[in-house]
């Protein structure tokens, strides 16, 4: 657990616990960004359908889901749970996509990617709004 919280310090620039800060609504425009920032290339990857892209975009949402457990590791905690929980659908979206390449774009798997872009979508905006960001 100490490595977690390590490794998620270190990916927002706290170098040691006593560094540590509660997240501020700029950490949270900073997140949010990152996130945003992912989407064109992760795009691009699903459209060549190659597959080192899309490995590497893989790793990517999973360290941005990772980096978001400074906000708390459920959608629960308060003030900004539902920006970790962003980061989570972002990446459960991203693995639909990947799914979605897989099985030939077949409407089921779609569907499942339409739901995780619904759910990061929602969680956006409470994230959003948790962090007076509107």
């Amino acid at each position: 657990m100490r490595l977690l919280i390590v490794a998620a310090m270190a990916a927002i620039g706290i170098s040691s616990i006593a560094e540590a800060k509660a997240p501020t609504s700029d950490d949270v425009f900073a997140y949010l960004q990152a996130l945003n920032d992912a989407l064109p290339k992760a795009m691009e990857a699903r459209k060549s359908g190659d597959l080192q892209g899309l490995s590497r975009q893989s790793k990517q949402f999973t360290a941005l889901a990772e980096r978001g457990k400074v906000f708390g590791t459920s959608i629960l905690e308060k003030p900004y749970g539902s920006c970790y929980a962003t980061g989570v659908a972002l990446q459960s979206w991203w693995q639909a996509q990947v799914q979605a390449v897989s099985a030939g774009n077949k409407a089921p798997v779609q569907d499942v990617a339409r739901d995780a872009w619904n759910t990061f979508r929602d969680r956006q905006a409470s994230c959003m709004k948790a962090a007076g960001i509107e």
